[in-house]
């Protein structure tokens, strides 16, 4: 603002200038400024954008690896290899995992909502340890933030006869067909947070099988 005023004062010593130019003259300066502004705030908010989905794409993986860890487990102990992840295989096919302080061990909890409806999906965010998790803790230091993370799993089926794998619908099993038998999951992790004024969302999918 003070520069156009300083602007406003040249122009009107400057002899022979009509109103009309210096009309336009004003007109060229304001809008240089406003697309300048415009172009600054918008490298912000892609900068903020970029690091809050680097963020999700972090916490989508690291769902990923839980589950996979926990299966490696299963068969180091010689446990059924879907062993731990579902507390209800046979109702339920969403979760969410989270890490135990005293146990000091990640543990699953079962879902039945989708991760609009679904309260424990939230994050929070550990300022002593710099976490983000499930846990929503009474401590001063732990704070909401905007991400929500849902797993879902849908089993892998092998049929024998055509010698190829099939992925059911979520909810449904391969038992229920005597042809198919169950291999494995496919593993999907989806991430939401609010930015910007609207809903981000990073999805991440990988394969999980009962083989080593």
């Amino acid at each position: 603002m003070r520069l156009i005023k300083r602007l406003f004062k040249n122009l009107k010593q400057v002899e022979g200038i009509g109103l009309l130019e210096m009309i336009i003259a004003l007109g060229v300066i304001i809008t240089g400024v406003i697309g300048g502004l415009t172009l600054a705030i918008n490298n912000l908010i892609s900068i903020s954008t970029n690091d809050s989905r680097l963020v999700a794409a972090n916490l989508a993986r690291e769902a990923v690896e839980v589950i996979r860890n926990k299966r490696d487990s299963n068969w180091l102990n010689n446990a059924l290899w879907y062993e731990g992840i579902l507390q209800d295989p046979d109702n339920n096919y969403r979760l969410i995992t989270f890490f135990e302080v005293g146990s000091n061990s990640w543990q699953f909890n079962d879902q039945t909502q989708d991760i609009e409806n679904c309260d424990e999906c939230r994050l929070y965010y550990h300022a002593g340890s710099g976490a983000i998790s499930h846990d929503p803790s009474a401590d001063p230091e732990v704070s909401l933030t905007s991400y929500k993370r849902l797993v879902t799993l849908r089993q892998i089926c092998w049929h024998e006869e055509i010698g190829s794998q099939t992925i059911l619908s979520e909810g449904q099993k391969c038992e229920d067909d005597p042809d198919l038998e169950w291999i494995g999951w496919q593993v999907n992790t989806e991430v939401r947070w609010q930015g910007a004024g609207r809903t981000h969302r990073v999805e991440l999918e990988d394969h999980l099988y009962n083989w080593r």
